[in-house]
């Protein structure tokens, strides 16, 4: 059966908390963060600050990027477009 996978893409800092909270998981699961030290640094306001820095700022915002298969989500990332 072909399932087609289709993308979201939100303007920077829409439905920003659902995506730290995805986001974070994905970092978690992936082992790509273990320590306590590392999961609560990317919790953190300092991180969050930086990329909500990134995604205000023009040109080359950062954006938040969804994709979808069948309405459920199987993926994020994040995608800035250099000019």
């Amino acid at each position: 059966m072909d399932h087609e996978t289709k993308h979201m893409l939100y303007e920077p800092g829409e439905r920003i908390d659902e995506y730290w909270n995805i986001q974070f998981q994905y970092l978690v699961d992936d082992g790509m963060i273990t320590t306590e030290e590392e999961k609560a640094y990317f919790q953190s306001s300092e991180y969050r600050d930086v990329l909500k820095g990134h995604m205000s700022r023009t040109p080359d915002k950062l954006h938040m990027i969804y994709f979808v298969r069948e309405g459920i989500r199987i993926g994020a990332r994040m995608l800035s477009c250099a000019h």
